[in-house]
């Protein structure tokens, strides 16, 4: 029996003044989605990712892209996948 495994991403955009928070309100944002929206189900697994209006991410989002690099890198055998991924995507 073959099962599919669900992906759900939720993207928000903070705003902060000092420079030296931008991750962590990030960071924080994401914590507050992912106690809003735990998991609906064990197929499901949940994202939050949270970009902060000056370019700062929070962990999640560098894991999911990590994660994503990795699964680019399998399936096209291009070792670099992660730095092209971030260049592209900045």
């Amino acid at each position: 029996m073959c099962i599919h495994h669900c992906h759900i991403i939720n993207c928000t955009l903070t705003s902060g003044h000092n420079s030296c928070a931008q991750n962590l309100l990030a960071t924080n944002a994401e914590e507050r989605k992912k106690s809003k929206y735990s998991s609906p189900s064990p197929l499901y697994d949940f994202t939050p990712i949270a970009v902060e209006t000056l370019g700062a991410v929070g962990e999640s989002v560098m894991d999911f892209f990590r994660q994503l690099g990795r699964h680019i890198a399998i399936m096209t055998a291009e070792t670099r996948s992660f730095a092209f991924l971030m260049q592209h995507l900045s």
